[in-house]
């Protein structure tokens, strides 16, 4: 809800109705005052489209993202907003978007000079329209020129969706290079302006947040990383039929395996590890299974002899495969 403020408060501030975009999001008035509350983003997306119809506007969403400020972004916002550098900005967006957008991919890639954000969604239909990308970039360039200041450029921004027939409003609005039909949404940054000092820092207040933020993803159950979550199904299915290679994963992702690797490390983790922690996990799951041999399941974990199987299983859980089913 706090995100869903960027389209009412924009409506707000120009005198115009909230019901009818209120009835698209299925939410009264009163539920604008709790930043909490969730509406699903199919709603929000329906929303922005009724609010282009009654204004007119076909730019609503690009517009709405230019108001926007950190308390749009809810706890997110306040953790970012107290940080020390805009490095640890980053690292609190990576770490708590989830509380914003669940389901987001969220990826920076550092290097030559450029520091590039990533936004991606699952594939779905309905998920990115244009007006919502142009919400979220205009939401992201406003929450940077508020961390970099107002004379803030991007370097390029691109866009997961065709180019609109007429440019002047994003050109007026980006000022910078753009590029659409792109594989998700994405903002470069030269990377000198990351260890600049923020004047507004405030640790207590971030302390503070932080542990809000943690409790509120416990709550919510937003623990887990949608990345993580589709790294272990790619090993799952990779595993019968041999034991994958980080590039067997990577492409399983869709992604390099330079990139799987940096965000393996952005996790504090690397491959190696991520691998042993899904076998293991699937051969407890395995062993409570009476209709699947310990060999079958060797077999499903990628073991290609069953005696490094009972080696592995040992290591993880101190008893035998036969052992533990017996003990169950």
């Amino acid at each position: 809800m706090a995100y869903c403020r960027v389209l009412t408060d924009w409506l707000q501030a120009r005198g115009q109705p909230l019901a009818p975009v209120l009835a698209v999001l299925d939410v009264p008035e009163a539920a604008l005052a709790d930043p909490d509350r969730w509406v699903s983003r199919l709603r929000f997306n329906a929303a922005l489209e009724r609010a282009i119809e009654l204004t007119g506007d076909s730019f609503l969403g690009l517009h709405a993202g230019e108001q926007v400020r950190p308390a749009h972004y809810g706890v997110l916002g306040y953790i970012m907003m107290s940080c020390g550098t805009s490095r640890q900005v980053i690292e609190a967006h990576q770490r708590w978007h989830q509380l914003v957008m669940p389901g987001a991919e969220v990826d920076y890639e550092e290097g030559e000079g450029l520091l590039r954000l990533r936004e991606s969604l699952p594939p779905l239909p309905g998920l990115q329209t244009r007006p919502a990308g142009e919400c979220l970039a205009g939401s992201m360039l406003s929450f940077a020129r508020w961390v970099f200041g107002q004379q803030f450029r991007p370097v390029d921004v691109s866009f997961p969706y065709p180019q609109p027939p007429v440019l002047d409003e994003y050109q007026r609005v980006f000022q910078c290079r753009l590029m659409f039909d792109a594989p998700c949404f994405s903002l470069s940054i030269h990377n000198g302006l990351l260890d600049r000092p923020l004047p507004q820092a405030d640790p207590e207040l971030r302390q503070m947040m932080e542990g809000r933020a943690e409790r509120l993803a416990r709550e919510l159950g937003l623990a887990a990383d949608p990345f993580v979550v589709q790294l272990r199904a790619a090993i799952g299915r990779l595993l019968p039929q041999a034991l994958p290679e980080m590039e067997d994963v990577a492409a399983a992702l869709n992604i390099s395996g330079r990139t799987l690797q940096r965000r393996l490390l952005q996790r504090g983790t690397h491959f190696k590890a991520a691998l042993d922690d899904v076998r293991r996990d699937l051969a407890l799951g395995y062993v409570r299974d009476p209709e699947l041999s310990l060999v079958d399941i060797a077999f499903l974990l990628g073991f290609s002899q069953q005696s490094a199987f009972n080696r592995a299983f040992r290591r993880w859980t101190d008893s035998t495969p036969g052992s533990y089913r017996d003990a169950l």
